[in-house]
Order: C-alpha cells, then sequence, then structure tokens
C-alpha cells in the first residue's frame, strides 16, 4: 500500500509540476494598436494685383479655400500684371508642393493666348522703381516646388505679361477678353 501511496504521489507530483510548466509555457499578451492616417491638405489665400497705369483688377477667394478668381480689365501690350497669393499646409503632415499649371481656359478672340507671358517666385517682388513698375527679375517659367510644413505659409507671385509684339493689326485685341485657371498640385511629403 505504500508503494501505491508512494507511486500516486510521485504521480500526482509529477501532474502538478507538469501543470505548472505547462502554464509558464503557454503564457501570453495581447497588444492593442490603432493606426491613424495623416491629413495632406492646403489652403490658399488671396494675396495683392499689382497694375501698371490704367489697368485695374483684382484678387479673391470664391466659394472655399482652395480657389481664386483673378480679374485684370484694361490690359494693353506690354503690360505687366503682377498678383500673389499664400498657401498654407492645414493637414498634419508635410506636403510637397508638386506642380504649378497655368491654363488659359478660352478667350474671345482666337490666338490671343499665345501673346501671353507667364513666370513664377516665390515670395514677394522686389520693387526698383515704383514710376516705372520695374521689378528684379526673380521670375521663372518652370517653378521649382518645394516642401512645405505643418502650419507654414509660403507666398507665391505670379507675373503675367500681355506681349503680342509687332504682329498685331490694329485693335486687334481691343475689347477681347481672356480666362485662364493656375492649378497647384501637391502631395504628402515623404
Amino acid at each position: 500500500m505504500r508503494k501505491i501511496t508512494l507511486l500516486l504521489n510521485i504521480v500526482m507530483l509529477s501532474l502538478l509540476i507538469m501543470g505548472i510548466a505547462y502554464a509558464e509555457w503557454s503564457t501570453g499578451f495581447a497588444l492593442a494598436a490603432t493606426v491613424n492616417a495623416g491629413e495632406c491638405d492646403i489652403n490658399v489665400y488671396a494675396g495683392d494685383v499689382l497694375l501698371p497705369k490704367y489697368v485695374t483688377g483684382d484678387i479673391k477667394n470664391i466659394s472655399n479655400t482652395r480657389d481664386l478668381e483673378v480679374k485684370i480689365n484694361n490690359i494693353y501690350p506690354g503690360a505687366e500684371i503682377i498678383y500673389d497669393f499664400d498657401v498654407e499646409n492645414t493637414g498634419t503632415m508635410g506636403v510637397h508642393l508638386d506642380q504649378l499649371n497655368f491654363e488659359i481656359e478660352n478667350t474671345s478672340e482666337p490666338g490671343m493666348e499665345d501673346y501671353f507671358d507667364v513666370s513664377y517666385a516665390f515670395g514677394l517682388p522686389t520693387l526698383l522703381d515704383e514710376d516705372d513698375f520695374v521689378y528684379e527679375d526673380e521670375f521663372v517659367q518652370e517653378l521649382i516646388l518645394k516642401k512645405l510644413d505643418l502650419n507654414k505659409i509660403e507666398t507665391i507671385s505670379v507675373k503675367v505679361i500681355f506681349d503680342p509684339n509687332d504682329l498685331l493689326t490694329e485693335d486687334q485685341f481691343e475689347k477681347e477678353t481672356l480666362s485662364f485657371k493656375l492649378t497647384i498640385n501637391y502631395s504628402q511629403f515623404d
């Protein structure tokens, strides 16, 4: 009987040790994680329009904070118009300003779009001669765009020159209109 009791005690002790060991081996843990994607967003704000004599116009936001309307009236050959706007990163991550597109949408006179030169600059232009409306040449045809950090504002200036040279016939573009759109493409900064 003693042998059986001893044997049963050994078996029970073995099972007890195995249970503890099994519990040790099967310990686990749970990790709860939440990943939120950031937001890639910008706002665009109207700035100023610099106009030569006789030319009138304005720039304003329309309907939201992404669309601008630029109106220019009484433009004449050789006139140079400069307007600026601010781009603000309102998202939660860096934004890369990828591309700036100037697209003439329609004209009341076919061929008129061929006589406009458009150039761009970061920041505001430096006025050299107020009487002659001369600015330091900081404008380029292809604007190399860049990273815009969180809550940062970047000013972009656009210069539009109506330059029909000597190819115009008398009064060819008088009282004509031109509509254009300026688009900024942007993406998340890697």
